[in-house]
């Protein structure tokens, strides 16, 4: 008979630290949070996993109709079909991240209290969850833009820019990551948070060039959208893909330097909230 296993779980000292080897023990656990989290997005939907498509579809037919018909609004020179969906790739993935992992311990206070274990595993599941309605966008996006490149458009794709993408989603995903981090820890204790979210994404939207190319904001008004972190990402992907926008060394250092300060301040307070949300949640 085997012996039993004693396992010893000791506090954490201090208010900031990231232990990987215990996270690595739980991937396991990861898999499954992952697995459901998918199940559970669409479960006993009638249209399941098509709603990842439909979704920017009908985004994409609002905003030619309203910011390209109505608003002439500049798409760089890129058909605004092709504009408006290759802006929502990266913004859908961040807001799904969002809206899933923002009220990690509301949600999941139940398990919290009853079972240990890393608490940064659930929000991190959710990060890798929200890729699988990623890729089924992009495959949207491809079946319009491969087409449309292959008609020898006026535009083309930059090959370094397209060999750094993996970079940029990794970005984006720290950045969701450190937002819901910080949502999550700083909701525990203020519940208006929770209705106050899904405002601020749609207003972060707004302020993120989805719907339109930085290169029609003038020199000041540039900098302050190069203030928010998910601005170079959104351009760089265009770039990648069309050749144009607005990327530069500079907006892309001051974008990585705001996901990492995100991301550290998210961690913290996420570890601060995880010893006493009990009392608060």
């Amino acid at each position: 008979m085997t012996p039993p296993v004693e396992r010893i779980l000791r506090p954490h000292r201090g208010w900031f630290r990231l232990d990987l080897a215990r996270l690595l023990q739980q991937r396991d656990l990861l898999v499954l949070l992952v697995r459901r989290d998918l199940v559970s997005r669409y479960q006993q939907t009638i249209l399941g996993p098509l709603w990842f498509l439909l979704q920017p579809l009908l985004l994409t037919g609002v905003f030619v109709l309203v910011f390209n018909r109505g608003l002439r609004t500049s798409t760089d020179g890129v058909p605004a079909h092709l504009f408006y969906l290759c802006g929502m790739l990266l913004w859908a993935y961040f807001a799904n991240v969002l809206a899933g992992a923002g009220n990690t311990f509301q949600v999941n206070a139940s398990v919290f209290t009853k079972v240990y274990f890393p608490r940064l595993v659930v929000p991190l599941a959710v990060v890798l969850a929200s890729l699988a309605p990623l890729a089924l966008q992009t495959l949207l996006f491809l079946a319009f833009y491969v087409p449309a490149l292959l008609g020898s458009p006026m535009w083309h794709p930059i090959p370094v820019a397209l060999a750094l993408l993996p970079l940029t989603l990794a970005q984006v995903a720290l950045l969701a990551l450190g937002v819901s981090l910080l949502t999550s820890g700083l909701s525990a204790k203020y519940r208006d948070l929770q209705h106050a979210l899904p405002f601020v994404v749609q207003l972060w939207m707004f302020a993120t060039p989805v719907i339109y190319p930085l290169s029609q904001l003038g020199p000041l008004a540039r900098w302050v959208a190069a203030l928010n972190p998910l601005a170079c990402p959104v351009e760089m992907l265009r770039f990648a893909c069309f050749g144009a926008g607005a990327v530069t060394p500079q907006l892309a250092a001051l974008s990585l330097a705001g996901t990492l300060l995100v991301l550290a301040a998210g961690l913290f307070v996420f570890q601060r909230a995880e010893r006493t949300f009990a009392d608060t949640v």
